[in-house]
């Protein structure tokens, strides 16, 4: 058998990794009639509305908008670019070991 590095290994591994799922994927895509997908996305499109009372449907339709107002609200402030970030990352080095005692 041919001597392998690691890097013709990593190639090797990564095509067999992607390539797998693919082809199933693919196989099985292959599979299922264009029609069936068809009228299964129709049906899942007109089954998507919840069954709600109109009471229900006013609450939610004033909690979208409070949502809509709250998020046009964050991002409504303009930031100066000299504006300092609210803190700073700084890894903490461990402490220096003094010699051991005997």
């Amino acid at each position: 058998m041919k001597r392998m590095n690691r890097r013709q290994f990593g190639k090797m591994a990564a095509g067999a990794a992607l390539g797998v799922p693919l082809m199933s994927v693919a196989a099985h895509a292959a599979a299922i009639p264009l029609a069936l997908t068809q009228d299964s996305s129709e049906k899942a499109k007109a089954g998507t509305k919840l069954a709600m009372t109109k009471d229900q449907e006013e609450k939610v339709a004033k909690a979208i908008e409070r949502r809509k107002e709250f998020l046009a609200g964050l991002h409504e402030p303009a930031l100066p670019y000299s504006l300092e970030p609210a803190f700073v990352f700084r890894a903490r080095r461990p402490a220096r070991r003094k010699g051991k005692a005997e």
